[in-house]
Parts: structure tokens; C-alpha cells; sequence
């Protein structure tokens, strides 16, 4: 998240000074690669560079790409191939898979940065399509894109089957939020698509300005999400200490009453007061809060759980699943910067759908969009299409 907001500001700053520059995009992997579908790199006149698409191995190529599709105005599609005896030799030890770049001037680009510039502004989901390859006949441009959210659609594609094939499928990635490769047919042609749901910083908001909160707050800055911490104390928290947070204060029954609670929102109460805690657990637990967590021993988490019952808060099976006291993963944290970590770690894993265990532990694939082998010009005619997640 953090990489991708550094490119958007490189973008803000490229477009309101009239500068040429290029946007990479990873936007398809096959076997393993240090990245996947969907990241990006920003390239500047100058050659400087915002963002990575591979483990380092990949860059200097690219930006020289870059600077020809600069002087051409025209996008370009290059696929590197470490797998086999010899590989690419471009890759260095590490990688053993296909990556897929699509190279752009940043003004064919601008629309979907400008789109990704909204969803993270006004913390709203939807899906973003880009063509990477196509053959067939008619009027085609590579990076055509489809951007949908909720009803509306807004494309620069031309193949009207296209479109319906392509609003389908970006209904579900909104719902699931899980990017995939779909290759479609149509009378027109064929067509290779990346799609990803654009994913909203994590909103942290951290009940209680005790000392513990800094490093915590500190941590989930570096991390791109936005912090608020709140405490009704007004003296208590040093805005120095944090310049990016935003601190809240108001009387405890009407702390969180100007903070809007979605699915990609994390509470933390950690106001080392039972009864505070337990009035602000009965406001966040039942909202659509993706993450709440309690700081504190396993006993004053049962204990809250019983008072919780016997103040009859309903709450959904997910609802109590969102609940995690005590707080943080188990790496054996004492100090408040290595609780700090645990906790972030724990709402990582949490916003990511992920348990949170060893990688070694984990069975399949480390990563939950794994792509098709199978290349555009090798798919079979289909009156549908399929995709890979």
C-alpha cells in the first residue's frame, strides 16, 4: 500500500507539471516471481524509478523500455521468462517463473491512476481491467481498460461483448476482492485481462493515547494506512510524536461518534481502563469493522466476553471472529515496539484473510492468485472466456 501511494504522488506531481514518464505494471506471473499481478513502477523522464516489479532483476530493462515507449507514445507488452535450462537472462538466482509487463505512456495510463487516486480517497471499492494482449481485427489499443463500481462504467474498449464479458467477472472481483487473468473471445478477437479490485489503506484507529499507541501508530504509518488516535483526554498525546495521525478527542460516549467503521477499518482499545474498554467495544464489535482488537491478558478477555453476554450485545459469528483479545500474533513480543509489530502483523493477516502461521507451514501456493500457463494464442476458441486467479 505504501509503494503504491509513493506512485501516486510521483503521478500527482508528473501531471500537474507536464512531464513525460511511463507506468510499468506487473499484470501477469507464471511460476514463482518476487512479484505479482498488479504491481507497479513509475518511470520519470530522467530514468529515476517509484516502485519496484520484480526483486531487482527486472528494473534497469524496464526503464529503458520505458524511455522508447516515452519517445514513441506507443505501449508495449514484454513477457520475461526465467523457467527452462538457461532462462532470461535478465533474472537473477531466485526466480524461476514468467512475468508479463505492460509498459505505458503515462497518459494512457492516467485514467486508471486517476481512477486508483479516487477509491483510496474516498475509501470506495470496485474493479479495473486492463487488456495486456489481444489479437483479431478491428480497432484495438493495448491497456484498454474497464473501471466499474457499483453501476457505474466508465471503458475506452469498443468490443461491446467485451464489455458485458468483462462487467461480469469484475462483479465478483469487487465482491471477493481476489485479482485474476481471464482471457476472453469474441467475434472481434481475442483478449488477455488482468483484474484487481483496488484496495482502501487500512484505516487504524487507536483507542487510547497511552504510551504504547506511538510506536503502534508509527508502525501502521509506515505501513500506508491512516492512523487516528483517540483518547478523551486532550493533553495526553503529543502531535509531534506522530505528525500523520489524526487525534480525536471528545467526552468516552461520544469518542467515536465522527469515526465512519468499514471492512477495511482495524480498532485497537488500549485504553487500560476495563469499563472504557467495554464501552467501546459494545460501539465497534457490532460495526463492519474488518479487525478489533483488545490489548491485555487472556483472563480480562474472557472476562469481557461475559459481560458482553450479559449485556446481550448480539453479535453475528463474523462479528465475533473481527474480535481478537489478546491482541497481536504470538512471536513472543514484550516491549511496546514488538507489540507493536504483533498487532500490525495480526491485522495484516486479518485484512488479508490469512491466518497468520509460518510461510513454511503453509500448504499450495504462497500466494492466492496463481495465473494460467496458457498464452492468448493458444486458448481455444470459446463462446465464454476462463480465468485464472
Amino acid at each position: 500500500m505504501k509503494e503504491l501511494q509513493s506512485i501516486l504522488a510521483a503521478y500527482r506531481e508528473i501531471a500537474r507539471d507536464a512531464t513525460p514518464a511511463a507506468l510499468a505494471m506487473v499484470v501477469k506471473t507464471e511460476g514463482s516471481a518476487y512479484r505479482r499481478a498488479g504491481a507497479r513502477m513509475l518511470v520519470r523522464v530522467d530514468g529515476s524509478r517509484v516502485g519496484a516489479i520484480s526483486g531487482g532483476c527486472l528494473e534497469a530493462d524496464v526503464a529503458e523500455r520505458a524511455r522508447l515507449v516515452m519517445a514513441s507514445g506507443n505501449s508495449q507488452y514484454v513477457r520475461y521468462d526465467a523457467r527452462g535450462a538457461n532462462g532470461d537472462l535478465l533474472f537473477e538466482a531466485g526466480c524461476d517463473g514468467a512475468i508479463g509487463i505492460l509498459i505505458e505512456p503515462i497518459e494512457r495510463a492516467a485514467p486508471s491512476l486517476d481512477y486508483l487516486v479516487q477509491c483510496m480517497d474516498i475509501r470506495k471499492s470496485g474493479a479495473l481491467a486492463t487488456v495486456f494482449q489481444m489479437r483479431g481485427d478491428g480497432k484495438q489499443l493495448l491497456g484498454m481498460r474497464l473501471m466499474m463500481d457499483g453501476g457505474e462504467c466508465i471503458t475506452d474498449i469498443e468490443d461491446s461483448e467485451l464489455i458485458a464479458a468483462i462487467q461480469n467477472d469484475a462483479r465478483e472481483v469487487i465482491d471477493d476482492g481476489v485479482r485474476r487473468n481471464c482471457i476472453y473471445e469474441t467475434a472481434r478477437g481475442g483478449y488477455e485481462v488482468l483484474m484487481e479490485s483496488p484496495q482502501t489503506p487500512v484505516a487504524l484507529v487507536i483507542c487510547g493515547a497511552a504510551s504504547g499507541a506511538v510506536p503502534l501508530a508509527r508502525l501502521a504509518g509506515q505501513m500506508g494506512w491512516r492512523v487516528t488516535i483517540t483518547d478523551p483526554r486532550p493533553d495526553v498525546f503529543d502531535s509531534n510524536s506522530v505528525p500523520d495521525a489524526a487525534f480525536v478527542t471528545a467526552p468516552r460516549e461520544r469518542l467515536l461518534n465522527t469515526i465512519v467503521f468499514d471492512s477495511r477499518t482495524a480498532a485497537v482499545v488500549m485504553t487500560h481502563n476495563y469499563e472504557w474498554d467495554l464501552t467501546l467495544l459494545t460501539q465497534m464489535l457490532p460495526s463492519p469493522a474488518g479487525y478489533v482488537g483488545l490489548l491485555g491478558s487472556r483472563r480480562r478477555a474472557q472476562r469481557v466476553w461475559s459481560d458482553l453476554h450479559y449485556a446481550r450485545l448480539e453479535l453475528t459469528p463474523e462479528q465475533r471472529d473481527r474480535f481478537h483479545s489478546p491482541a497481536g500474533l504470538d512471536i513472543g513480543s514484550e516491549t511496546p515496539e514488538e507489540i507493536a509489530l504483533s498487532i500490525v502483523a495480526e491485522i495484516q493477516a486479518a485484512m488479508s484473510r490469512r491466518a497468520g502461521g509460518a510461510l513454511r507451514d503453509r500448504p499450495g501456493a504462497i500466494h492466492s492468485f496463481e495465473t494460467s500457463s496458457a498464452a492468448l494464442s493458444e486458448a481455444v476458441s470459446l463462446s465464454l472466456h476462463a480465468c485464472a486467479r
